[in-house]
């Protein structure tokens, strides 16, 4: 897999300045994959990282466990959407833990509050600048893109859960296409559907409160005037582990299918 790693170390300079831990330190400990692609898609996954962040205590609040191989599971799609385009999507991997820090947070919920966590708090400004650099590039390149930030569930093991806060994050795709551009034939949660997978909400009903989707694609979507159209993608066990492999082309086939519909250059 032919994705660019680096280690991604920042400094801040406001009233305070923030004193990131240095390059040695931080070279096991900081670690964020990124690509940049030529598709006008950004994949991103917050959770599904292994790496501890040296210098940061583990978060007392908040969930603290990974979104098992959900991790892999995006490295695979971006793999199948290369075979099938010839062209790289735009990735985002967090490969560190979220036990100590959980960048799909507001920064003060993202980690532990009570002590000097200078470690946790460079990554996370750096994890959302890249983020926040690629969606403008995305929304400068192209009249519609799309991000989709992958999580997994326990509720549901073969379940998918759509989360778009009731298609707000996805509000400038709806304004040009309705409502089929999310929940039609050609959607890509309705292609997964014919597909034969349980997708929640199956149209335009209102999305599950726990899943309805969370800091990144409310930061970075459509309803913002810097973002792009942002989808969660909450998947059951039984497509992170048994069907995985499946499940991530089924995927890929369906991002394509749905890019080639609605999203295209200016």
């Amino acid at each position: 897999m032919n994705i660019r790693i680096s280690l991604f170390l920042i400094l801040f300079f406001c009233n305070q300045p923030i004193t990131c831990m240095n390059e040695e330190e931080q070279s096991s400990s900081i670690l964020i994959a990124t690509q940049r692609g030529a598709l006008p898609i950004l994949l991103t996954a917050p959770h599904g990282g292994y790496k501890a962040i040296l210098g940061a205590s583990i978060r007392k609040k908040g969930c603290v466990t990974s979104d098992l191989r959900t991790l892999e599971f995006t490295q695979l799609v971006n793999e199948e959407l290369i075979k099938l385009t010839g062209e790289k999507p735009y990735l985002v991997l967090a490969e560190f833990q979220r036990k100590y820090l959980d960048v799909n947070r507001m920064q003060k919920n993202a980690m532990d509050p009570d002590i000097d966590n200078q470690a946790a708090e460079c990554i996370y400004h750096e994890y959302h600048r890249i983020i926040s650099t690629f969606t403008r590039e995305l929304k400068a390149a192209c009249k519609n893109a799309l991000l989709i930030d992958v999580h997994g569930q326990g509720a549901s093991a073969t379940t998918i859960f759509r989360g778009t806060s009731n298609l707000k994050t996805v509000s400038r795709l709806i304004d040009e296409f309705g409502i089929e551009s999310m929940t039609g034939n050609q959607s890509i949660c309705g292609l997964l559907q014919q597909n034969g997978y349980s997708i929640d909400p199956a149209g335009n009903q209102e999305e599950d409160s726990r899943f309805g989707g969370g800091y990144t694609v409310r930061t970075y979507g459509s309803h913002q005037e810097s973002g792009i159209n942002a989808i969660q993608l909450e998947l059951g066990s039984n497509f992170r582990f048994e069907q995985q492999e499946q499940c991530a082309r089924d995927l890929a086939k369906a991002i394509v299918v749905f890019s080639d519909k609605y999203l295209r250059s200016k």
